[in-house]
């Protein structure tokens, strides 16, 4: 066992310098190196004094990453944060076509994650935030299981409510949605950065700073088609942007002569300014009577 004062010390051992000249004084190893002959005698092989892979037959400690598998998404958890890593969900015409559906607001745990490691539904409780879905509940209203599976935590990220999850959010879902009627299969992917941390009774579930989607409006096949990434027109960045600024490695199987501008059909959704939702919403509050 390493002491602390030790440990610490080795933490911040120094590497050596690339830069500095190579020593000219014989390598002890070079008999090693040497190319051996069919009359040599056969190199003894002996079991290393320690057997750090022991630990596994206590279990496995987890990765941070953990998959998220449910009827209407798929996705990564991480056990530091309590958000969703990534998640993503698949649209076709047929699948929204039929709703029998319906919302219940039935937030709850994920049973799939570890309790420990688990977003509660009361970590929000008087935080500010909503609990903002990142596979929303609508378009996955073909069977109420499907529904009431997007209210798992899991799926959860603290998002502001008035003029963002309410607002800007709920919009570009609506947009997302809308591409079925021009793409018979269409694929988001949502990723953030983080974090302001909430929670009860202890903070624990970190809030993002920023939101990011993919969107992949599919062809049929045998056409030309194209993957694109398209939050909103005014709010476009480049792939590789979003790449490094998530460390994760997007479509990489879609050849870049088969991406084109999802706004180049059609991207005509309007977004009202922030400040105009906010008043929008006090307003509103000032005429329900108490």
């Amino acid at each position: 066992m390493i002491s602390p004062g030790r440990q610490l010390r080795a933490l911040h051992h120094p590497q050596p310098d690339p830069h500095a000249p190579v020593s000219a004084e014989p390598r002890h190893a070079e008999a090693a190196d040497a190319p051996r002959h069919a009359e040599d005698p056969p190199l003894s092989i002996q079991k290393p004094p320690a057997e750090h892979t022991g630990i596994l037959k206590y279990g496995h400690p987890g990765p941070v990453n953990e998959e998220l598998r449910a009827t209407s998404w798929y996705g990564a958890y991480d056990r530091r944060t309590r958000n969703p890593i990534w998640v993503a969900e698949h649209m076709t015409p047929a699948s929204i076509a039929n709703a029998p559906g319906k919302r219940r607001d039935n937030f709850r745990e994920d049973p799939d994650i570890l309790a420990a490691f688990r977003a509660k539904v009361k970590d929000y409780s008087a935080s500010g935030y909503d609990r903002g879905h990142q596979v929303p509940a609508d378009p996955p209203r073909w069977s109420q299981q499907a529904v009431d599976e997007t209210f798992r935590m899991s799926n959860m990220c603290p998002q502001v409510g008035v003029g963002f999850n309410r607002h800007y959010w709920r919009d570009f879902e609506a947009f997302c949605k809308n591409l079925t009627t021009r793409y018979p299969s269409v694929r988001n992917g949502k990723w953030r950065v983080s974090y302001e941390v909430i929670g009860s009774p202890s903070p624990r579930v970190a809030v993002p700073t920023h939101f990011f989607k993919v969107v992949l409006g599919e062809e049929e096949e045998g056409k030309e088609g194209g993957a694109v990434m398209k939050p909103l027109a005014d709010f476009e960045v480049e792939l590789d942007v979003l790449e490094q600024a998530t460390g994760l490695e997007l479509i990489e199987k879609l050849k870049s002569t088969a991406r084109r501008k999802l706004c180049e059909v059609q991207c005509d959704i309007r977004v009202k300014d922030f400040r105009n939702a906010v008043e929008e919403v006090t307003e509103m509050m000032g005429k329900v009577k108490l």
